[in-house]
């Protein structure tokens, strides 16, 4: 009986062997499995010369010409975060499902009459167009669906719920932009005072109006920063009539500032009346290349704002001591002509100076900043019969001489040290005289002392040598 049971149980599971072998030998294979998150839009982010968004009656279209961005049928610049987020967001675009295929409702998704339209252009010619739908039911995805596809995709909310933006968010926010490397015009009338200010350099600028001076470059920096950091508040207006400007003080305005660049491009603001109950204090401003009206921030308008000898140059030369090659220091009747090598400085009979005296003197007199300014000259500055001065000869062939005057005690209006050592200078053939630190002479002092113990050491070697043995 065992046998028996034990035979009908082995033959059991040889037929159960051979059913399975024969299921898995006429099994269908399994299909090519789809990409459940395809790609849907693939370029290049520099390749974008247009797009057009449409929606609810509302329609923006920017296009870029000449390099330059402009909004269709508008006068104000398009935002260039807008732009960039545009092209950032659609150049690599993955679904990150596809909910729908074939045949469906688009009213389930948002992309009915409701949805917004966009089309992109690349420079290649070709036109990506596609509708944005509504999110999904967890609100971290929206609904899209390209034009020229019977499918649904779900994508992350950042790369299309700007498509449903106000239109004012597509306007430049920071509407007086300009290049402050390019920029070489500043003139200004704030509080009824005229600046004029012009670009004579890479790094030096000069005023010509109230008065002629050379001005700090960080001065007119900060002029160009402050207005070109100018961030609208509130778009108010676009080419408002003229009742509208007058009643917004702008015309005529309060103040007036516009700035030039040597590619053409200009910013022209009129400033108008205080925004009432803001803080900080708002103003309304007109930028007349936009023909538009924003309200922004009054605080630039202090960097035009400023006492006129504050804007003048103190750094009086634009040079450094490592553009020195060589320098004539003269003291009363003596001169000491140094040389600079590739690795140190030269007496003038060629022998290395030991020490940082050379480099000191160098820095001192090409990096000397004004303290004090004297347009008419000073009867007590000792320049006519000057203690030293410093012939420079730059790297670039330019010279520059310094002449160091009288040293003076100057008050600091500080209890503990009441005064403090200033000399006068004056450059070149400028009639000007300016008050310094009174180190550029004591530098000098130490130039002439340490030449004098080198000539003394070598008339010493010389007595030596030269002594009967």
């Amino acid at each position: 009986m065992k046998v028996k049971r034990f035979y009908g149980t082995l033959a059991a599971m040889a037929i159960l062997a051979m059913v399975l072998f024969a299921s898995k030998w006429f099994e269908e294979p399994a299909p090519v499995s789809v990409d459940p998150t395809p790609d849907i839009f693939r370029f290049e982010k520099e390749d974008m010369v247009a797009f057009k968004v449409e929606r609810s009656g509302q329609q923006i279209e920017v296009i870029q010409t000449d390099g330059t961005w402009q909004v269709s049928g508008e006068t104000w610049r398009p935002s260039r975060s807008m732009i960039r987020r545009v092209a950032h967001q659609l150049h690599d675009l993955t679904a990150r499902a596809i909910v729908a295929e074939g045949e469906f409702d688009p009213k389930l998704y948002g992309l009915g009459d409701n949805a917004a339209k966009v089309e992109v252009r690349l420079r290649d010619g070709r036109s990506l167009r596609f509708l944005a739908g509504d999110p999904n039911p967890t609100s971290v995805s929206y609904y899209v669906q390209p034009t020229d596809e019977d499918a649904v995709y779900v994508v992350k909310k950042s790369s299309m719920d700007y498509y449903y933006f106000d239109v004012e968010e597509f306007r430049e926010r920071r509407f007086a932009t300009i290049n402050a490397d390019d920029a070489d015009a500043i003139v200004a009338t704030v509080d009824g005072r005229t600046l004029n200010l012009h670009r004579i350099a890479e790094k030096q600028w000069r005023m010509t109006i109230p008065v002629e001076q050379d001005v700090e470059r960080e001065e007119a920096r900060t002029m160009l920063g402050r207005t070109g950091a100018l961030k609208a508040m509130d778009f108010i207006a676009d080419a408002p009539g003229p009742e509208r400007m007058t009643e917004l003080g702008l015309d005529p305005p309060q103040h007036k500032i516009q700035i030039g660049s040597s590619d053409g491009e200009t910013v022209t603001l009129w400033i108008g009346h205080q925004v009432p109950e803001t803080d900080p204090q708002l103003r309304y401003v007109w930028r007349d290349e936009d023909q538009a009206v924003y309200t922004a921030r009054e605080g630039f308008l202090e960097a035009f704002q400023k006492d006129l000898q504050q804007y003048r140059r103190r750094t009086l030369l634009t040079k450094h001591e490592w553009d020195v090659t060589a320098l004539t220091a003269t003291k009363g009747d003596d001169a000491i002509a140094i040389t600079k090598s590739s690795d140190d400085w030269r007496w003038p009979d060629e022998s290395p100076i030991p020490g940082s005296t050379p480099k000191r003197v160098a820095g001192r007199a090409c990096e000397v900043k004004a303290l004090e300014f004297h347009d008419s000259g000073l009867a007590a500055a000792g320049i006519e019969q000057p203690f030293a001065t410093v012939e420079l000869h730059y790297e670039d062939g330019g010279t520059n001489t310094v002449i160091v005057g009288a040293e003076f005690e100057a008050q600091t209006g500080v209890a503990d040290r009441p005064t403090h050592k200033r000399r006068y200078i004056a450059l070149d053939d400028s009639p000007i005289v300016y008050e310094v630190e009174a180190s550029v002479g004591d530098v000098i002092k130490d130039l002439f002392r340490e030449y004098g113990r080198k000539l003394d050491k070598d008339r010493e070697n010389l007595a030596t040598d030269s002594a009967p043995k």
